[in-house]
């Protein structure tokens, strides 16, 4: 079977096998579905190399969830919705999109990168001369006088009075 290292995926171990001395499992790529990660963990238990009818799995490791917490007995319905949501959203990284997740909740999640996202600068200064420039603010404004604004204060106030979110240098409205 083939698993794409960048993907979010989890390590299923047999717990039958595991109590027994023996390390059975495989990882799985997460974000193909809740029937994907069921037909390979029927799989895992059937081919135990322990002699007793195998029916206990448990999640041993995962890996590509960024900041994600993934217990050992993590509902699979949920963790195949986040690792879904990472792997639509390849423009963010992992660690981004799981702390979205974290505050908002998958759904305003996937809303907030689409609809939300400035961009990604280096800083609020940065972000605050790409804002001036898309929202025209200064257009109007004779040259000798705005070469006194301060971008960075703007930047920091924009940021500070919660009209933008940032995560790791990426900016996103608050709506």
């Amino acid at each position: 079977m083939n698993i794409n290292e960048n993907n979010a995926r989890i390590y299923i171990a047999c717990i039958s096998a595991y109590n027994n001395g023996f390390l059975h499992g495989r990882w799985i790529d997460a974000y193909q579905g809740i029937d994907h990660i069921q037909e390979n963990i029927k799989e895992i238990l059937e081919s135990s190399p322990v002699a007793e009818e195998c029916d206990e799995w448990g999640i041993h490791d995962s890996d590509g969830f960024g900041n994600y917490i993934v217990s050992e007995s993590h509902d699979l319905s949920d963790l195949c919705d986040v690792a879904e949501l990472i792997n639509d959203c390849q423009d963010f990284p992992p660690k981004l999109v799981t702390s979205l997740i974290q505050d908002y909740g998958i759904d305003e999640a996937k809303s907030k990168m689409d609809d939300d996202f400035i961009g990604e600068f280096d800083s609020v200064t940065d972000l605050a001369y790409q804002h001036i420039d898309d929202s025209g603010l200064l257009h109007n404004v004779d040259k000798t006088i705005t070469m006194y604004f301060d971008y960075k204060a703007f930047g920091n106030d924009l940021v500070l009075n919660g009209e933008v979110l940032e995560f790791d240098g990426f900016y996103f409205w608050n709506n």
